[in-house]
């Protein structure tokens, strides 16, 4: 995305193009079973209480068989990189009581359908894709400050300095909306009024990225505090940026509010902001605080998280993308940034004068590492000029540079950054049900139509042929259950259509490729990299435009001048003999015995 499409983007949704025929299932043939639905983090092991659903009676031309609700906390892949997660329907304890008049009181008992939402909240790289395809808009950036969405470090942190129609547009690009007030509590704290997503504890950095936790206060990578994490295991909550819901704001609500799926005041000026950021004081991060702003404004910790529409998905969901880049920019980063605190080289600079073969000044310059860095690592620069260096041929912890920044007589400023090589830490890796081509550089969705129902797929009459978890993760649209014992992705839409009868989708900006059954980028339209990365067409990767430095020395001092020229004339001395004496400047005439210093 720099510029800009985020392809390593996991759009996985297969269940559309499953043909029920091919499951070799016979028309009316009942199944009957036990449905266990696994909690998000563990696909693997079923939870302690199991959603169990048995048909005591089937007409087999009638009744087909329909899986569980999901359990709370969920995991679902969707169509934008992220994962969203299940909040059941029912009531909860919402606001909080005050002595004083305040727009947060009374506390009062809410009841909400079901849903799916953002495990976290929209980040740079998800947000850019939408850009790149002319869906959104770019963030607002104000001059003079730090601008994170096109910086590298910064792709997987939540995007921020968008407005109210900025978010709504995204999520009603992945087929989804910004949440209520109502569901962006409940799924905050959970069903018993908690203080903090995490319970009752007192906010420490551990938990949350507040006020004073970061020496550079930003918004801090998404996950970074799992002990953080809300009772249906969403992240981030509390901290790190504010966040837009779709309600509008007015200070009395909550004395009035429908007690059944409250949507916010028909009419207001300003829109509802949730939660805190990573400026936020401690005494103001309780769960039920709130906050508006003017839909059109924006600000630098404020963003945002979807709902998707509906209690069940979309049926079908929508396909996943044909190619990706081949690379994972999470695993870049974070090897580009888990550098110790302090990695600058430890250095000896050393300038000299020096003159070439028609007398002329040049400078030159001597850096010696100390024994603990390396000098093949290091990127050696001046903004005064260029710096030609090359490794001293005796000692191999010293290097010698030449160059137009050394002018003798003039100030000069040397860095020595410790830069990790980026062949060390870029390696090709696809997302989940994709495939490394060689020859293209690009991941390519890879699930073929089956054509038997084989283990370890699943028979279920009305679903079709349902394929189990790849690598713990199941494909968009779909959360991991067991069926019978076996694991199995079950989709949230429930029983859909089966086969070419169903209709495709995509998001906007692709269009259907009928032969792959996968969505494709439009032929004027190609797979990009991230703001703040270029695709190197040599090493065949997205590279930051400018590399991550680990940590730099920075050395200013002044190259010194030659002193004067002369050259040794022969003459006679007062006594009458003749000798030798150093002349400045040379004789324009005659012969010399060669330079010297006066």
């Amino acid at each position: 995305m720099k510029k800009h499409l985020q392809p390593f983007i996991n759009y996985l949704a297969i269940i559309s193009f499953m043909l029920l025929g091919a499951c070799n299932l016979q028309k009316g043939q009942p199944v009957v079973g036990t449905v266990t639905v696994l909690p998000a983090g563990n696909p693997a092991t079923p939870t302690a209480e199991l959603a169990t659903l048995t048909e005591e009676s089937v007409t087999p031309t009638e009744e087909l068989v329909v899986l569980g609700e999901p359990e709370a906390g969920s995991r679902m892949l969707w169509t934008d990189n992220s994962f969203v997660v299940y909040v059941p329907a029912g009531e909860f304890a919402m606001g909080k009581d005050e002595t004083e008049t305040s727009d947060h009181s009374p506390v009062h008992s809410v009841t909400l359908d079901g849903y799916w939402i953002h495990q976290t909240e929209v980040t740079n790289s998800m947000y850019a894709l939408c850009v790149s395809l002319g869906v959104c808009t770019p963030p607002t950036h104000e001059t003079g400050k730090p601008n994170w969405y096109i910086d590298a470090e910064y792709a997987n942190a939540p995007v921020v300095e968008v407005n109210w129609d900025q978010a709504e547009t995204y999520c009603e690009w992945i087929d989804a909306r910004l949440p209520t007030e109502a569901e962006w509590e409940k799924a905050a704290r959970g069903t018993d009024g908690a203080s903090y997503p995490w319970g009752e504890a007192e906010p420490t950095c551990n938990l949350l990225n507040f006020e004073d936790c970061l020496a550079k206060p930003a918004p801090e990578i998404i996950r970074s505090y799992p002990l953080g994490a809300s009772p249906f295991k969403l992240a981030d909550m509390a901290g790190n940026v504010f966040e837009w819901v779709f309600d509008r704001y007015a200070d009395d609500y909550y004395s009035s509010s429908p007690s059944s799926n409250p949507s916010g005041p028909s009419t207001g000026e300003q829109r509802l902001v949730r939660g805190s950021s990573y400026l936020t004081p401690a005494d103001e991060l309780n769960i039920a605080l709130r906050n508006s702003l003017k839909p059109e404004l924006e600000r630098a910790d404020l963003g945002f998280r979807c709902v998707l529409n509906g209690e069940a998905v979309p049926e079908p969901p929508p396909s996943p993308v044909c190619t990706t880049l081949s690379f994972d920019l999470i695993q870049m980063v974070s090897q580009w940034t888990d550098q110790p605190v302090d990695p600058a080289p430890a250095v000896n600079l050393q300038t000299y004068c020096k003159l070439d073969s028609q007398l002329n000044q040049f400078g030159t310059a001597s850096i010696k590492f100390d024994q603990g860095d390396d000098p093949d690592s290091a990127l050696i620069s001046s903004p005064q000029g260029s710096l030609i260096c090359n490794k001293d041929v005796i000692d191999p912890q010293k290097i010698n540079c030449s160059g137009t920044a050394l002018k003798p007589g003039h100030q000069v400023m040397v860095s020595v950054c410790n830069v990790p090589p980026v062949q060390a830490v870029v390696t090709p890796s696809c997302p989940v049900f994709y495939h490394f081509n060689a020859n293209t550089n690009l991941c390519e969705y890879g699930i073929p139509i089956p054509v038997v129902c084989a283990a370890p797929d699943v028979v279920i009459y009305g679903y079709g042929c349902l394929p189990a978890p790849q690598n713990g993760e199941c494909p968009v649209g779909s959360y991991s259950a067991t069926y019978e014992g076996k694991p199995v992705c079950v989709p949230a839409s429930g029983p859909i259509c089966q086969g070419n009868l169903c209709p495709a989708t995509c998001p906007a900006g692709l269009v259907f490729n009928e032969g792959n059954f996968c969505c494709d980028y439009p032929t004027d339209v190609k797979p990009t990299c991230l703001p703040g990365f270029t695709y190197d067409e040599t090493m065949k990767f997205c590279l930051p435009d400018h590399p991550i430095q680990a940590g730099c020395t920075n050395i200013i001092t002044t190259i010194p001048t030659c002193p004067p020229v002369g050259c040794w004339i022969t003459e006679n001395l007062p006594t009458g003999a003749p000798g030798t004496k150093c002349v400045y400047p040379c004789p324009p005439t005659g012969p010399n015995g060669g330079t010297c210093t006066p």
